[in-house]
């Protein structure tokens, strides 16, 4: 029969192996393995956006384009180059922002 009394003390985790529990502070370091989807990192007072892009012909967006405009200067523009979906990072800080959409696509 087992004995309801452990024969001995649990053997503490080695440090080896990785535990769940957050170290509370960020690590200054490149992660060891790189991203697929890196982002860009924005500068003070601006906030990371993905803007999405897509094409149902799948053939991109021939020709048309997008810019953005902070308090009349462009600050972001780009095209759908090829294939149905796509994206570009951009990072608008304050002021009003106006987006444009150009050309016809043909």
């Amino acid at each position: 029969l087992p004995s309801p009394i452990p024969s001995a003390l649990p053997t503490p985790i080695p440090a080896s192996v990785p535990t769940a529990l957050p170290t509370g502070l960020p690590s200054p370091l490149p992660s060891p393995v790189p991203s697929l989807y890196p982002t860009p990192e924005c500068g003070d007072d601006e906030y990371l956006y993905k803007l999405i892009m897509y094409a149902s012909g799948g053939s991109g967006w021939r020709g048309v384009t997008y810019k953005v405009t902070t308090d009349g200067t462009e600050r972001f523009s780009g095209t759908l180059s090829g294939g149905g979906k796509g994206g570009d990072y951009i990072c608008p800080g304050g002021g009003p922002h106006e987006p444009q959409i150009t050309g016809s696509g043909e």
